[in-house]
């Protein structure tokens, strides 16, 4: 796969996701960060990583996720932690083969979301 065409479907995958959850006041799409393809596949990977505070029901969120992800054709892997007075940590991963991948971690105060894009041709030099 070439690199634009990696970013694009990444980038595609996460404005679905954040569109997808409305009641988030998300951030603009920012700029990736390229990394190395952590499968065994030799090339690029291009990470985005978005962070907001909100106080959006936590458990609603991750649970549309999960469900908009597997819609999608994803294998989602949920977890949660209970932190105690601090509340739980919703987390997941969504793998699927020649497809960008998701992560989420949400928690009462806010949501970290990452989006990977397919490994790429290429070296993460080229990206520096």
């Amino acid at each position: 796969m070439h690199a634009d065409d990696a970013r694009a479907a990444a980038v595609a995958f996460l404005k679905d996701t954040m569109q997808h959850e409305q009641d988030v006041a998300w951030p603009p799409v920012p700029t990736p960060v390229a990394t190395r393809c952590s499968d065994g596949d030799v090339g690029v990977r291009f990470q985005y990583f978005v962070s907001v505070d909100t106080d959006v029901d936590s458990q609603k969120i991750a649970s549309t996720l999960q469900s908009y992800w597997t819609s999608r054709g994803l294998e989602v892997k949920p977890s949660q932690e209970d932190f105690g007075k601090y509340g739980v940590m919703y987390s997941a991963t969504a793998r699927a083969d020649r497809m960008p991948w998701g992560s989420y971690e949400i928690s009462s105060t806010g949501i970290n979301l990452y989006v990977d894009s397919q490994c790429a041709e290429g070296n993460i030099s080229d990206y520096e």
